[in-house]
């Protein structure tokens, strides 16, 4: 197959991975809509804030996968480490087009989330290592300053810089040109967040209490479940 077809399909097929804005499908899963909740956003800290940290981290887990499998697909479609930098490109342009499909999905009328969790799962593929600096800079400000798009913003900016320094330092320049776009991309999706950071009123999420929350709901159900067991033995 020429390898013309090999990237258009490639391409293809990861838009339509990162199409899967899986928010959506895991909120029906409970009767609900998420995005008829807080921000209206399908990602990780809406699903936080409206189903707890069980279905955030959920939401976060499933949407890096797509990155993850879009990237892993195109590596080795395009013969993986003997493809040399062909495979290096195309998995990063795979995981972009992923991203993208995240962003604007057209089977949700191009409304999507903001594509932070998909650009971990591109991030990870790249260097699986240079992902734990990220994390522990994404987890730092999001508990010093409770603001999740800053957090976002800050985690994508160095992950950035730090694979700038390894694509420089391999020599693969070409690989540059996906994930400064999925800078530019991030930054226009937070848009409304950056005026609000400006303007000092952008929201907090209060990550402890999502979690002290979902505690309380589970022993509140449990609770509700001893009542009406008691009521059946009675």
């Amino acid at each position: 197959m020429p390898i013309a077809i090999k990237v258009i399909i490639v391409v293809i097929c990861s838009y339509f991975l990162g199409n899967i804005t899986f928010a959506r499908p895991l909120s029906k899963s409970i009767n609900d809509d998420i995005t008829t909740h807080g921000s209206g956003n399908p990602g990780t800290m809406n699903m936080m804030r409206t189903h707890g940290a069980k279905f955030g981290i959920l939401t976060l887990v499933l949407d890096a996968l797509k990155g993850v499998v879009s990237c892993l697909t195109a590596y080795y479609i395009f013969k993986g480490r003997d493809g040399g930098e062909l495979a290096e490109l195309m998995k990063v342009v795979a995981g972009f087009s992923c991203f993208i499909g995240h962003l604007y999905p057209v089977v949700y009328k191009f409304k999507g989330g903001k594509g932070v969790a998909t650009a971990c799962g591109i991030g990870f593929c790249i260097n699986p290592l240079l992902m734990i600096p990220i994390a522990i800079i994404f987890i730092a400000v999001l508990f010093s300053t409770e603001i999740a798009s800053l957090s976002s913003m800050t985690a994508v900016a160095t992950f950035i810089l730090i694979h700038t320094i390894f694509y420089i330092l391999d020599g693969y320049y070409f690989c540059l040109i996906p994930i400064y776009l999925i800078l530019i991309f991030v930054i226009y999706a937070h848009r409304a967040n950056i005026v609000r950071l400006i303007h000092g009123n952008e929201n907090k999420v209060h990550v402890r209490k999502y979690f002290q929350k979902k505690e309380k709901q589970d022993d509140t159900n449990k609770s509700k479940e001893k009542v009406e067991e008691d009521k059946k033995d009675c």
